[in-house]
């Protein structure tokens, strides 16, 4: 079988950033990706992120945030706003 990149490109909806991007964060033979991201999240982390002018620029951005993330405040934020409803 032949897969073109223009084909999955217009099937996936994607630009040839997001394409590079995505592929990135999933990872592959040169790269090993982001740990838990699936194609799911990766296509979430293209819509909170925009990598249409730059793929380096986009993902610096998606790394800063998840570098700044810590999963223990937003556990006890999140139980704080369950207990408050």
């Amino acid at each position: 079988e032949i897969y073109s990149s223009t084909d999955a490109e217009k099937e996936m909806g994607l630009t040839r950033n997001e394409m590079v991007a995505l592929a990135m964060l999933l990872g592959g033979d040169y790269t090993d990706g982001v740990k838990g991201v699936g194609i799911v999240n990766g296509m979430e982390i293209l819509q909170a992120f925009s990598v249409k002018d730059s793929v380096k620029d986009g993902l610096s951005r998606f790394r800063e945030w998840l570098d700044g993330f810590d999963a223990f405040d937003s556990l006890i934020s999140d139980n704080l706003n369950t207990l408050g409803q």
